[in-house]
């Protein structure tokens, strides 16, 4: 999407990928999708090394609702993650409780 964006926009000088590649168009679609990955990996690991950056108003909006997604995914995950755990823990509780209430008898 965001590579499509950049394609898309009608100066292509003025968009994350022209601004630092001033021949994008001649290069190949491989590399645009490459460079897009690259751009994606870094924001979603949060590490955003600003390399690639959105220059145009159209990509501020696809990277803020990006972004917003990451979040969400980012809190599902480990929320899904940490219900596991606690469940894994009670069960492991709920064990070995039984196992010393069984010795003492």
């Amino acid at each position: 999407m965001f590579y499509w964006l950049a394609v898309q926009h009608k100066t292509p000088n003025n968009t994350w990928i022209g601004n630092k590649t001033q021949d994008f168009h001649e290069l190949g679609i491989g590399l645009g999708y490459t460079y897009s990955v690259y751009w994606s990996v870094a924001t979603l690991t949060t590490v955003g090394y600003g390399d690639f950056y959105a220059v145009n108003l159209t990509e501020k909006l696809f990277c803020i609702f990006y972004m917003l997604f990451n979040i969400g995914l980012g809190a599902y995950v480990i929320g899904n993650m940490t219900t596991l755990l606690v469940h894994i823990s009670v069960r492991t509780f709920a064990v070995v409780s039984v196992t010393r209430t069984s010795m003492l008898i």
